[in-house]
């Protein structure tokens, strides 16, 4: 499962400013089975990672692979039961899975220190020809609901804790790989347009603290 997804982490990771990573406390924030945080120990390294999921079976998952690494797993969805505060915090395709956005914007502002900075990537499916049945699937599947958030939605929650937000387009740095049988693209076509047009990357900073 998790190979399936390397592609969209080093596409995400390619934008990213190591310098975010390298010898800091990192949260990955929905992290499902682990996979995305020991994948940006072995980009980066970092000193210290948290990851943090609703799905006890998927941090059990995660707990047994991620042995060996300086990464903790946490079978919840509140960063501060870790206890610390992160430099960084990451999140990959599960904004979506979120309904209150500026609910999540204060709990990001609560475990990150100031000046520290979270990366959201984010897939806009309204465009996508095939959203009916990826929001079928997603519901039926999930355990949380999908949501259809635009992008102005997503700054502003961050907009009103304060943060400084930027997004650019996540675009491929080399060939797209392709298989039979892609579950979200019917078309090789709407697959290209998905990969150049519709996922994002959003860079939000805490403001630090005046002296």
């Amino acid at each position: 499962m998790e190979s399936e997804h390397t592609f969209h982490w080093e596409k995400v990771l390619s934008y990213c400013n190591p310098e975010d990573f390298i010898d800091k406390i990192v949260l990955d924030f929905g992290c499902n089975q682990g996979g995305l945080l020991r994948y940006v120990y072995h980009t980066f390294g970092f000193k210290k990672g948290v990851g943090i999921d609703l799905g006890r079976g998927s941090i059990k998952i995660a707990k047994d692979r991620g042995e060996g690494y300086p990464i903790t797993y946490l079978a919840t969805g509140d960063p501060g039961e870790a206890g610390i505060l992160f430099d960084t915090a990451i999140s990959s395709s599960v904004i979506y899975l979120i309904k209150d956005l500026r609910a999540h914007a204060r709990l990001m502002d609560a475990c990150l220190i100031p000046g520290g900075t979270y990366y959201i990537s984010y897939s806009d499916y309204v465009g996508n020809p095939n959203l009916p049945q990826i929001f079928k699937t997603i519901n039926t599947f999930g355990n949380i609901k999908m949501n259809l958030h635009s992008l102005k939605d997503i700054a502003r929650a961050f907009w009103e804790e304060n943060f400084q937000v930027s997004v650019l387009r996540l675009q491929p740095q080399g060939f797209i790989p392709l298989s039979e049988q892609d579950p979200w693209h019917a078309r090789i076509e709407e697959r290209m347009d998905y990969e150049y047009t519709q996922s994002y990357l959003f860079k939000c900073t805490k403001p630090k603290k005046e002296n």
